[in-house]
């Protein structure tokens, strides 16, 4: 997807349901990314898919990458700092 119909999508979702700034739906992105990449590194060059944990674990430590300490509060800032949501979602 293009960069601009990304962010014509997100758009539409925040129009939708404005539980989240769309700054989080971009980080995910780049963390889903991140783990894509982490995972072919580790496998060799393979593309596979990744599990839900291995998606949370590097969605973890992306943030702590790129925001260090600050990385909870800011996820919290973005709607994003439910602990059930991420507990529920790890055990998929």
């Amino acid at each position: 997807m293009h960069a601009s119909a990304f962010q014509e999508a997100i758009s539409a979702i925040v129009q939708r349901d404005s539980r989240f700034d769309p700054d989080a739906y971009f980080f995910l992105k780049e963390a889903l990314d991140f783990t894509v990449k982490r995972s072919k590194e580790e496998n060799e060059g393979e593309n596979r898919h990744v599990s839900g944990p291995e998606l949370l674990a590097g969605f973890r430590d992306f943030a702590l990458e790129q925001f260090g300490p600050m990385a909870a509060t800011l996820l919290r800032e973005w709607g994003c700092g439910d602990a059930p949501m991420w507990e529920k979602w790890s055990s998929l």
